[in-house]
């Protein structure tokens, strides 16, 4: 079980989601479940400074509220800031969606999620940064397997190299 507490410390650190205090107080969360011995072992293997959460009170209401839709299998509608980009400059063009979510990823810090949608084809995924007045919808969600006709739709084989190819782009 120390081994555990080990992980999700070490994971305490690493991450930028969460202000200092939020992180305090799951640090003591954590304690809470080990010995005094190994509270001091702890303590001893990650010391950060000048914590800055790098993600906004919208960032995490988003992440919230599309949680919630994936579990209430509900369809969510929000602004996408859409990025494009010209000879010249990089502008922003706002559309208006409505989706059904399908699941939350990250990758290297970045993150996604996948939906289905009636304007686009296929399985879509957008940053969740990049979202505005998100609300979830009184719609039944689609479920993405029944598009993909495949009932052990597998994410990770999807999305492989998908990241890669967003990553130099943005």
């Amino acid at each position: 079980a120390y081994e555990d507490v080990e992980a999700f410390w070490d994971m305490l650190h690493a991450q930028n989601i969460f202000e200092e205090e939020k992180v305090n107080y799951l640090k003591r969360k954590l304690e809470s479940c080990i010995s005094l011995h190994e509270k001091k072992k702890l303590r001893g293997r990650i010391y950060t400074t000048d914590r800055v959460s790098m993600k906004s009170d919208n960032f995490k209401r988003n992440l919230d509220v599309i949680h919630d839709a994936v579990s209430s299998k509900k369809k969510i509608s929000f602004i996408y800031a859409d990025p494009i980009l010209t000879f010249e400059e990089t502008r922003k063009k706002k559309h208006t969606y409505v989706v059904s979510p399908y699941v939350i990823s990250c990758n290297d810090g970045r993150f996604f999620f996948f939906f289905l949608s009636e304007e686009i084809e296929g399985l879509s995924h957008f940053y969740i940064d990049r979202i505005e007045n998100i609300q979830i919808t009184k719609q039944h969600a689609t479920d993405v397997r029944e598009l993909a006709g495949d009932l052990d739709f597998d994410l990770n084989c999807y999305s492989k190299g998908l990241f890669d190819e967003y990553s130099k782009v943005t």
